[in-house]
């Protein structure tokens, strides 16, 4: 994915699984972009038949960890676990546990006021 400018463009790849919240957060630290303006950019990409990029835009991307009690299918147990929320300005992006981790898709970022679909023409 290339922008205007010829440049490589990173985004996190939907839906997006894992058990580990710190390398949610480590992940987006490495993706968020600081445009000139002072606005902070996140890119996310969904592959399939038709490849969607969504363009979150704020003044700050963060991610922050709440708790939350969940029942981890793998091991059978109910564990007070902690999951990783994206906060772009005043709008959170929650991912949803799924039997043993948590899974980010596309609804879930789209659900977010700050976040809209760019056109494939935008960037390439």
């Amino acid at each position: 994915m290339l922008n205007k400018k010829g440049r490589r463009l990173r985004g996190l790849r939907l839906p997006y699984q894992s058990r580990s919240p710190d390398q949610l957060r480590r992940l987006v630290g490495s993706l968020v972009l600081r445009r000139d303006d002072g606005s902070s950019v996140l890119y996310f990409v969904e592959e399939g038949i038709k490849r969607r990029i969504i363009e979150c835009r704020g003044s700050s991307i963060s991610v922050e960890f709440t708790k939350a009690h969940v029942r981890d299918e793998m091991s059978g147990l109910d564990l007070d676990t902690i999951l990783p929320v994206i906060v772009i300005d005043d709008c959170r992006i929650s991912p949803r546990w799924r039997r043993s981790r948590f899974i980010l898709r596309l609804d879930d970022v789209l659900s977010c006021k700050k976040c809209r679909e760019a056109r494939e023409a935008l960037l390439g």
